[in-house]
């Protein structure tokens, strides 16, 4: 993606890898419309939890919203 003035807008933050440019696009989100981490953790509970009903996702657990919110980054 580029930005206004042919300036690169991924990876901004020093590094163009896939979960650093999602990353960079929730702080975005959360400055730009106040999303909380909270509704984030409920997202991934919710994927989580359809990953139960799929017999070939790699995971298949359900996490606890606790889970999710107690979880610490690299």
């Amino acid at each position: 993606m580029v930005g206004k003035k042919g300036i690169p807008t991924e990876g901004l933050l020093g590094s163009g890898l896939t979960p650093a440019i999602f990353a960079e696009a929730g702080m975005e989100h959360q400055r730009k419309y106040g999303t909380t981490f909270e509704q984030f953790a409920k997202v991934s509970v919710k994927n989580h939890h359809h990953s139960t009903l799929n017999p070939k996702a790699m995971y298949q657990i359900e996490t606890p919203l606790e889970t999710v919110m107690g979880s610490v980054g690299p």
